[in-house]
């Protein structure tokens, strides 16, 4: 199936994607910000909420709760992070394609990511990743070692100098992840400690996690190094698979089949009843990789 994609995308799936788009507005390039991304998230979800009852789709009061989710959570961040005047913005939902080379400097593949935002700081000039994130609850006990952000680090910088957003000699100083958690603010007041207080003043036994955490996670040489040479690994095994040499087996488990396109299929095929007329039904030629590439990295 590696040359089909899915025709519709499900739709709790569209949300981090949204709320992408309207981060990706409020940080154009340059010290300026742009429109609020509370209102770009209201009028892009009411579009969806159209082209989604157009394909079949019933919209329910889960719908309507996170449209006002959205709304909520970019305002909340809005009222948290103001303008982010320190960032100067260099590119905004960069695209880029970077060569993958073998130990002998042969190119036999090439990595596609999406960068957030490439950001200088105003103040010493160092330049840094953005990655913007979703999620219910915010973990970054992975990052030290999430694979995404080791390829984006690896091969990030090449197209940056190829662009010339990056001097021959410099590179970037980290990544930033910036999280946001998907959930309504708590308009309980709050003391100069910044704890939630009950309404007779005093503090609540209920404190809930933070709304949004700004994460800074790093890479050296050797990192570097060993993301490349697993790229290169897993590129051989791809090119056995498609040569017959080595079995394609599945890896279910709760977070693979958690966020795949292919779940329903997959489950047919498991049971050994006719996955082949879902995959006609349900499935279309897949588009440019670097697509494919933006729709994964903002949907996870």
């Amino acid at each position: 199936m590696r040359d089909l994609e899915k025709k519709v995308s499900a739709p709790p799936l569209r949300f981090g994607k949204l709320i992408h788009q309207s981060l990706e507005l409020y940080y154009p390039v340059g010290i300026k910000r742009g429109p609020h991304p509370a209102n770009t998230f209201k009028r892009v979800y009411q579009e969806e909420l159209v082209e989604a009852e157009a394909k079949g789709y019933q919209v329910d009061a889960e719908w309507e709760e996170n449209l006002w989710l959205g709304i909520d959570m970019l305002e909340h961040y809005v009222d948290t992070y103001g303008k982010d005047e320190h960032w100067e913005i260099l590119a905004t939902e960069l695209q880029f394609v970077a060569p993958i080379t073998n130990a002998r400097g042969e190119v036999i593949g090439e990595y596609v990511g999406v960068l957030d935002n490439v950001m200088r700081n105003r103040s010493d000039k160092t330049i840094w990743f953005r990655d913007h994130k979703t999620a219910k609850s915010i973990d970054t006990g992975y990052l030290a070692m999430d694979d995404q952000s080791s390829g984006y680090w690896t091969f990030g910088p090449w197209w940056l100098r190829k662009e010339g957003i990056l001097g021959p000699k410099q590179n970037i100083s980290g990544i930033e992840f910036n999280f946001l958690r998907k959930a309504f603010k708590d308009d309980r007041p709050k003391n100069e400690e910044g704890q939630y207080l009950n309404k007779d003043g005093t503090v609540s036994k209920v404190q809930p996690p933070p709304h949004f955490h700004q994460h800074l996670s790093f890479r050296g040489e050797h990192e570097r190094e060993l993301t490349r040479q697993r790229c290169v690994a897993e590129l051989y095994e791809i090119a056995m698979v498609r040569d017959a040499e080595l079995a394609l087996l599945k890896s279910p488990d709760k977070m693979n089949c958690k966020f795949c396109d292919v779940r329903d299929i997959c489950e047919l095929h498991e049971t050994g009843n006719d996955w082949q007329a879902m995959m006609k039904m349900i499935m279309q030629p897949r588009e440019d990789f670097v697509k494919i590439a933006i729709d994964y990295e903002h949907e996870h």
